[in-house]
Order: C-alpha cells, then structure tokens, then sequence
C-alpha cells in the first residue's frame, strides 16, 4: 500500500509560476483522512466526497446531525486538509444533503 506522501508527489503537478495544482484524487484522499481522524469510521461513511473545484471541496451528507458536526468543525477541518495538503489553496467546504 502507498503512503499518502507518495501519492501526493505522484498527483500534485506544477504549473507554469510554480504554483501547486490538485486533483480531485489527492484532494478526496486528504480530506477523507482528516475526517477519518476527526469523525472515526461511522463520520466517514455518512460524509463523502462528491467533487473539488475552484478551492471548494464538496460534501454530500447523509444525515443532518453529520451536516451540524461539520459546520461546527468547518475551521478545523479546512486547517488540517490544508495542512495535510501543505497547501493553502483549499477555500472552503460545501454541504449537499
């Protein structure tokens, strides 16, 4: 199994002026690990992933007492996907029920 550091240097490419581009991939990968260690299992299995775009991450929630936990996490959350990331391009999150 590839550690997540791998990964990351394999998705992560540059462009032009140096700045990082993500993809969705290693984006999903990162944010699923911060809500695997913030959340636990049962977090993760009502909260994924749907898309990253323009900064954003976008989360479909399955049920509401979920889309609370996050928005009383929203700060936390972002501070450790951009941590993890080592990146500052993640913005914000987005909730779908």
């Amino acid at each position: 199994m590839k550690s997540f550091a791998d990964a990351l240097k394999k998705r992560v490419r540059t462009e032009n002026k140096g700045n990082l581009s993500l993809d969705f991939y290693t984006v999903k990968k990162a944010t699923e690990d911060v809500l695997l260690d913030i959340f636990g299992k049962i977090g993760l299995q009502n909260i994924k992933v749907t898309f990253y775009k323009d900064g954003f991450v976008y989360l479909n929630i399955f049920k509401s007492v979920w889309k609370s936990e996050i928005n009383l996490n929203r700060g936390l959350v972002i501070s450790k996907i951009q941590e993890k990331l080592k990146t500052d391009k993640i913005k914000g999150l987005k909730v779908r029920n």
